[in-house]
């Protein structure tokens, strides 16, 4: 064996130490980023070392962090005491993430069709514009407040923001609402100004039919106003002409199981057309019906 080692040996030696010190001592090495706000702190979890200008692109994402994001932190602490912005309605959030799943799964939307929100007070949490219901995140959907403006999240809301806000507007025990663009839904949508009684179920929707709002382009304000006349008087579910259909209910679950309703009445008034033509009750039987529903009779 020989007394002295290669020179590229040595060579190559020094070079891993120098790396090593460069990552553990050097400056631009990623370390936990943590900025105080009173009794609130918001603090970044440390970055994983990469290569290359990845590397430097997530260093720099954490040098981002300017005085004036800190005061626009600071205001929204202020807004809403005792919590931090990046966990407003984070409850809610996820739950909008769970029953997205579930929508995906009974096949009630396809591709980024569809949204959910819920409501807490003067906010609203509420799914992102152009993102599938099954792959979204919490930090994904939106807070906002009833005016539209965005409080919280890392994507911009629903198109369809101004229709769930005008009905939380009209029906102040709404705390949920889910639009869908279901198959047999939007069948019925297509082809009838009203969804006939062809089943007791109906009055689960709060009404003896299922009306169906005329038509406008989503996202905007005559949309939002034609879906909130149609769930005037109580209602609980309605269609969007040519669109889909739209649930309200005191929480999540509540619209979400509504949803499932509409949808499953329009499947058995399509059905039932090709046996045959469809038996509509009366008003004087469903009244019958309400009248065991509410126990009086």
């Amino acid at each position: 064996m020989p007394d002295t080692l290669p020179l590229y040996a040595v060579t190559t030696v020094l070079a891993m130490v120098l790396v090593g010190l460069y990552f553990v001592t050097g400056a631009d090495s990623p370390r936990s980023c943590s900025v105080r706000l009173g009794e609130a702190e918001a603090t970044e979890p440390s970055i994983d070392t990469t290569a290359g200008s990845e590397r430097a692109d997530l260093i720099g994402s954490v040098r981002a962090i300017s005085p004036r994001s800190v005061v626009v932190v600071s205001e929204r602490i202020r807004a809403y005491p005792g919590r931090e912005a990046s966990v407003l309605l984070e409850d809610e959030r996820r739950e909008l993430c769970e029953f997205g799943r579930r929508i995906v799964e009974c096949g009630l939307v396809v591709g980024a069709s569809g949204n959910l929100s819920v409501r807490r007070g003067p906010l609203v949490a509420i799914t992102p514009s152009g993102a599938p219901l099954e792959r979204i995140t919490p930090a994904e959907c939106a807070v906002v407040d009833l005016k539209g403006t965005v409080v919280e999240g890392t994507r911009t809301p629903s198109s369809e923001t101004p229709m769930h806000l005008a009905l939380y507007e009209s029906d102040p025990h709404a705390g949920a609402v889910v639009h869908t663009h279901a198959v047999f839904g939007a069948v019925v949508a297509t082809t009838l100004p009203v969804l006939p009684a062809i089943h007791y179920n109906v009055l689960l929707l709060g009404g003896h039919d299922v009306r169906v709002a005329p038509y406008a382009t989503y996202g905007t304000p005559e949309l939002a106003d034609s879906v909130r006349a149609a769930l005037a008087g109580g209602r609980s579910g309605a269609l969007l002409a040519n669109h889909g259909g739209v649930t309200l209910g005191r929480d999540l679950i509540e619209a979400y199981d509504r949803t499932k309703i509409l949808e499953w009445l329009c499947e058995v008034y399509v059905r039932s057309l090709a046996v045959g033509t469809p038996s509509v009750l009366t008003a004087a039987e469903l009244a019958a019906v309400e009248r065991r529903m509410t126990g009086t009779g």
